[in-house]
């Protein structure tokens, strides 16, 4: 009834009479407690999630392309140095010693074509990096602007009660709680629309799905290349017939050639396209779980409650100004009621 809402609003205006800064940290108090029974937690979860998932698409596959494509120059340079030099890839001493030219020969044979997959697998790659670039400042391009009117429209709010007791701490004296601005604890009660910016962000899904299936095909070739490659260039320094019989010769004293191929290739192996996979699945699945009424119920929840205790806020800061030109806080508290 209107006599119980009288007798509350006298009993808040004697708690501000008696000590401004104990109401403002009671209202502190009370927008937390607000906060949490809205269920504001998540949206604040919600936020802070959007803006972490913009800044990790952001990387992009970049540095893995990068480290592969390294990788690669290595390989086909090591290649080349040894099919200009035949002779320098039989092993040292044995019977294959004195057939150098004829071994070697054999051995650029087989390296040629592998060096051959290894210029194709390194154009798609280029391909690859650039078919995902487009589409990922596309995904990055929308996803900040979502997330800038999404900031703009609830962000204020989710941050509400750390806003406030950061405005109040220190703040003991009508003096000091004169000083507060609360300009900014206002403007975060301006909550826009929730639908637009959500429906943004629902919509790079597609951008997701595209960047997934090219990095999934450019992924799976590179696997398949990473397991394959030990053993094609093992299989590159085998003896040829008729001197197969010699093969233990090469294994005891491998060429140079081979084992610098051979620890390439297990630098191939820390490369991976996981990772970068791992954040795009993970962002397209956070997407596609996305309930705009789970945002949306707890934001108009606690704003309406957020609303009254700012505007006490608002109140008992006001009349600590007014204290300042005479007759204390108290005389301030009265003007403003």
């Amino acid at each position: 009834s209107s006599s119980v809402k009288g007798v509350a609003s006298a009993i808040d205006l004697s708690t501000m009479m008696a000590n401004p800064a104990d109401a403002l940290k009671e209202i502190s108090q009370q927008l937390q407690e607000k906060f949490n029974d809205a269920g504001m937690g998540k949206v604040e979860e919600f936020t802070d999630m959007m803006e972490e998932l913009m800044g990790k698409l952001q990387q992009g596959p970049d540095k893995a392309f990068d480290l592969v494509q390294d990788v690669f120059k290595q390989i086909t340079g090591s290649l080349d140095k040894s099919m200009q030099d035949p002779t320098s890839l039989a092993p040292t001493g044995g019977g294959l010693a004195a057939c150098g030219v004829w071994y070697g020969n054999s051995v650029v044979g087989k390296l040629s074509l592998i060096k051959d997959d290894v210029d194709e697998l390194m154009k798609g790659l280029v391909t690859l990096a650039t078919d995902v670039k487009t589409p990922i400042m596309k995904l990055a391009e929308g996803l900040k602007g979502a997330i800038a009117e999404l900031e703009k429209s609830i962000k204020g709010l989710a941050k509400l009660p750390k806003l406030v007791a950061a405005q109040l701490e220190g703040k003991d004296s009508p003096d000091d709680i004169a000083k507060i601005d609360t300009s900014e604890i206002n403007e975060a009660l301006k909550v826009g629309d929730l639908d637009g910016p959500m429906g943004k962000i629902a919509a790079i899904k597609d951008v997701l799905k595209t960047v997934i299936d090219v990095l999934s095909g450019g992924a799976g070739k590179l696997e398949e290349f990473i397991m394959s490659a030990p053993e094609k260039f093992r299989t590159a320094f085998d003896v040829p017939q008729p001197l197969c019989f010699l093969q233990s010769m090469v294994m005891d004293a491998a060429p140079q050639a081979m084992k610098d191929l051979l620890e390439l290739c297990k630098k191939l192996e820390g490369v991976s396209f996981e990772p970068i996979l791992k954040v795009f699945n993970g962002a397209k699945d956070t997407v596609e779980g996305i309930n705009v009424d789970a945002i949306k119920t707890p934001v108009n929840k606690f704003l309406s409650e957020a609303k009254d205790l700012v505007g006490k806020l608002d109140k008992t800061v006001k009349a600590a100004k007014m204290a300042g030109g005479g007759g204390g806080a108290l005389a301030g508290l009265k003007k403003m009621f």
